[in-house]
């Protein structure tokens, strides 16, 4: 199975659509993912452009809405389970559900540090139990001046859209 993970590319959604691939899309309130979308692009990318990029891949696969599964952050961090029902209806298939299992966070936790410290080549992104207080602060302190930043004047049409957007594509969510 191919997984897509951090990526805004809608061209990888309409293709599933059309092929009837099974396709989850992830929807994350707006300030959320572009706060984390600009910590893990290393700050390469601007708020402005971070939260374009947002809005042009959400519009674009709204238009082929109730090809794929749409799934709310919360509701993916919340209840997997959910999503992978969801999943398995819609497309006739039978994967695991984790509901059957007891799934260990900090095993999950730390396999998506060990992931990130390779993606990123970084020491540590602060999400797995190996991380340090120091490293979480320094984490804590990154998102709030971004979203500080997200949250500015200039920005404030551009959120305003993406919120609505949101909104509008989170009623169609499992």
């Amino acid at each position: 199975m191919k997984i897509a993970h951090h990526c805004h590319a809608s061209a990888q959604v309409i293709y599933a659509a059309k092929k009837d691939i099974p396709c989850l899309v992830l929807i994350r309130e707006p300030v959320d993912a572009v706060t984390s979308f600009i910590i893990k692009s290393n700050e390469s990318i601007g708020a402005n452009a971070a939260l374009r990029e947002y809005l042009e891949f959400y519009q674009a696969v709204a238009k082929c809405a109730g090809k794929y599964v749409l799934a709310d952050f919360e509701t993916v961090i919340a209840d997997f389970s959910k999503v992978i029902g969801a999943i398995n209806a819609k497309y006739r298939v039978t994967f695991e559900n984790w509901a059957a299992h007891s799934v260990d966070e900090k095993m999950v936790m730390d396999e998506v540090e060990r992931l990130n410290r390779i993606r990123n080549k970084t020491v540590s992104t602060g999400y797995g139990t190996s991380a340090t207080e120091e490293e979480l602060a320094a984490r804590r302190q990154k998102k709030m001046e971004i979203r500080k930043t997200i949250q500015d004047d200039l920005c404030r049409d551009l959120v305003s859209e993406c919120e609505s957007l949101y909104q509008s594509l989170r009623r169609q969510s499992v």
